[in-house]
């Protein structure tokens, strides 16, 4: 089974820091929607952050659908991690490409980002609607803030 993580908040630093190479990496935003698996609720959902383990009964591998007990763990996480605000999407051919799961919106640069590599992405996205933001720290205070760059 493969999993894609996601997260809602494109400006909290912690996953700016841990998942972005530290500000130098990039957040890439995709369109959610009925029309791509983003907007499936059977394959992609937001997890549930819990204080103990998903509850698992000897009846569920009886009754459930087959794989259901397995995206019930997939779908869990300790409360501990809420603030990445978290969605998975889980495929079940794990090791193989799959097709994006919905359209690019946009790409947001860290805070580090390089200038060579901005200039790639730039040209990467040129004549598409993708939009190109980039993180700013917020003044006075922690945090980050989204702005259009072009």
């Amino acid at each position: 089974m493969g999993v894609l993580s996601l997260s809602e908040d494109p400006k909290n630093i912690l996953m700016w820091a841990h998942y972005a190479d530290d500000h130098h990496g990039i957040c890439i935003e995709f369109e959610r929607s009925e029309l791509n698996s983003l907007g499936r609720d059977d394959v992609t959902r937001p997890v549930k952050y819990l204080i103990g383990y998903p509850r698992v009964k000897a009846l569920d591998f009886i009754t459930k659908k087959a794989g259901s007990v397995t995206r019930k763990m997939l779908w869990s996480k300790s409360r501990d991690w809420a603030y990445e605000k978290e969605w998975r999407m889980l495929i079940l051919d794990g090791n193989t490409s799959i097709p994006l799961p919905g359209k690019i919106t946009s790409i947001i640069i860290g805070l580090r980002t390089p200038e060579r590599n901005i200039g790639i992405i730039k040209q990467l996205i040129k004549g598409t609607e993708i939009k190109l933001k980039k993180a700013e720290m917020l003044k006075n205070e922690y945090g980050v803030k989204i702005n259009k760059l072009i």
